[in-house]
């Protein structure tokens, strides 16, 4: 008992750690979220950036943990983030889902 215990109150607390909402930086307006990963003669990759969000809406979770992707790209100097992955899970008998994003940031060549 005091393990399921223990197990729900860390669930419980990394619940609460995932946002919901990720507000987009004003830099980070300009980062381009693309599926493919750019040419590498124009584009130097800036390397692994995640993004990861809660909520009842799986499209809007997902949206919310690409803020985060782009947020990250944004405050390495990169203009653009190709999506790697993207990992949904259902918590909570499926009253929530945490989406994570999973990409890499990139920056034009000098």
């Amino acid at each position: 008992m005091r393990r399921l215990l223990a197990t729900l109150l860390f669930l419980g607390a990394c619940a609460e750690a995932i946002p919901e909402k990720v507000v987009l930086k004003p830099e980070a307006e300009a980062v381009q979220v693309v599926t493919d990963r750019p040419n590498a003669d124009q584009y130097v990759a800036l390397g692994e950036v995640t993004g990861t969000a809660q909520g009842a809406d799986k499209e809007a979770v997902t949206t919310q943990a690409k803020n985060e992707l782009r947020n990250q790209t944004a405050q390495r100097g990169g203009t653009v983030v190709s999506v790697d992955s993207v990992d949904p899970r259902h918590e909570w008998q499926g009253r929530r889902v945490v989406v994570k994003v999973t990409g890499t940031a990139y920056k034009p060549k000098d």
